[in-house]
């Protein structure tokens, strides 16, 4: 969903929105916490989780789809590679546990 967003506003994403994507980004965190703290059944707090999480994801994508190409365009040539393998190894790092 998040690729299907940014490729809609492509035109308007600069890395000028990064620091307002990640705010959202941060944003939806707080309706999950108010999701588990609230009194409902376990299937309301789930939904709410999921829900949120997918927005959570959509966000991050247009956040990568940003960062990532202004990334590659500011790394001279040399240092690209080793730039690029670090930024991957640390987006994927939570993966490993």
């Amino acid at each position: 969903m998040g690729m299907l967003i940014v490729t809609m506003m492509a035109g308007r994403l600069k890395i000028g929105h990064i620091t307002k994507i990640l705010t959202l980004l941060g944003l939806t965190v707080i309706p999950q916490g108010v999701a588990c703290m609230l009194s409902g059944g376990n299937w309301t707090r789930l939904m709410a989780l999921v829900a949120f999480a997918c927005i959570g994801d959509a966000i991050c994508s247009c956040a990568n789809i940003i960062a990532v190409p202004a990334i590659q365009m500011r790394m001279p040539d040399a240092m690209l590679g080793k730039v690029m393998a670090l930024l991957s190894a640390s987006l994927f790092a939570h993966f490993d546990d």
